[in-house]
């Protein structure tokens, strides 16, 4: 069998699939029960960058993808990541991360038969 490898545009709209189911939920959330004029954050409290989502992408399929990884990433910079604070989501809406994201992409991929 030919090897198969999985592009960063590929790892991003597998993400963005799992993170659209949960974002529903979290936004409709948000305007039935939040406040108005009132900041919100939507996201999960969890620090990854796109290379570790791909990877985490390329280990649920069978074989495994073998991850190519053009350039450099710079863990130092601060621009690289972005981790929204959910405390107030959590506490005043009683919103959760209830996906985590390794179930997400099983999910997502199940969704589009990528397995």
């Amino acid at each position: 069998m030919a090897a198969r490898s999985l592009s960063k545009e590929t790892a991003r709209l597998i993400a963005l699939i799992f993170m659209r189911r949960t974002l529903a939920i979290w936004l409709w959330t948000i305007l039935f029960k939040g406040q108005s004029c009132r900041p919100y954050n939507v996201g999960s409290d969890e620090s990854l960058s796109i290379i570790e989502v791909a990877n985490r992408v390329a280990r649920c399929f069978s074989p495994e993808i073998a991850m190519k990884i053009r350039g450099k990433a710079n863990q130092e910079n601060v621009l690289e990541r972005y981790v929204p604070d959910i405390q107030r989501e959590k506490n005043e809406l009683n919103l959760q991360v209830w996906i985590g994201i390794n179930d997400g992409i099983h999910r997502s991929l199940e969704s589009i038969g990528s397995t």
